[in-house]
């Protein structure tokens, strides 16, 4: 199978629109292809780029179990309110044992 970043030439200019950073970004025509397919019609290829490598990042430290850098990363973009509290609140919020509801229906079960 063909390596497109290798077997094709990248002529196609993806326009990323980024002020002076990266104006356009050469890419195999595959997938230029792939990449004006899949991103919303609605979404600017810019956008579409940044989301692409941030959804990267969080990924990859989801895999190797870093979940301090993904809470790290999503609070320092968004604030601390992506996660609905305080790393305090969220520590000292009470976890459930499971069995949430369970003697409700255990009663109801044993009624006659």
């Amino acid at each position: 199978m063909p390596n497109p970043f290798t077997a094709e030439s990248r002529d196609a200019r993806l326009s990323l629109g980024l002020g002076g950073f990266i104006d356009k970004l050469r890419a195999p025509e595959s997938l230029h292809r792939l990449v004006m397919l899949a991103k919303p019609v609605t979404m600017p290829a810019s956008d579409f780029a940044l989301k692409a490598m941030l959804d990267t990042h969080l990924i990859e430290s989801i895999v190797r179990g870093d979940y301090a850098e993904v809470y790290g990363t999503l609070g320092t973009l968004f604030g601390p309110e992506v996660t609905g509290g305080t790393r305090a609140q969220i520590e000292a919020a009470q976890v459930t044992d499971g069995t949430f509801g369970a003697k409700r229906y255990a009663k109801a079960e044993a009624r006659p």
